[in-house]
């Protein structure tokens, strides 16, 4: 191969390589647009759990307070509760 031959080679080697390079950059764009969608779907669902998690929590407070306001008053008016 001669001197010429070489360096065309090579140049069409760099063009290869750069639009490969360039694929790679954009599939690794998109590969991580993608995993922060899924960590944000994540991160809102966590937060729903948790928020239901809490409110479910605060209800079955309250409903322990009504069930013992509610045997206090059957106790109180002597009735049995079933």
């Amino acid at each position: 191969m001669s001197h010429d031959e070489y360096t065309k080679l090579f140049k069409y080697m760099q063009q290869r390589f750069a639009e490969i390079d360039e694929r790679f950059e954009n599939m690794e764009q998109k590969f991580n647009q993608r995993f922060d969608q899924i960590y944000g779907l994540m991160d809102a669902f966590i937060k729903r759990q948790e928020t239901q998690e809490q409110e479910s929590a605060a209800v079955q407070n309250q409903l322990n307070h009504h069930d013992k306001w509610i045997h206090k008053l059957a106790t109180k008016i002597s009735t049995e509760l079933s």
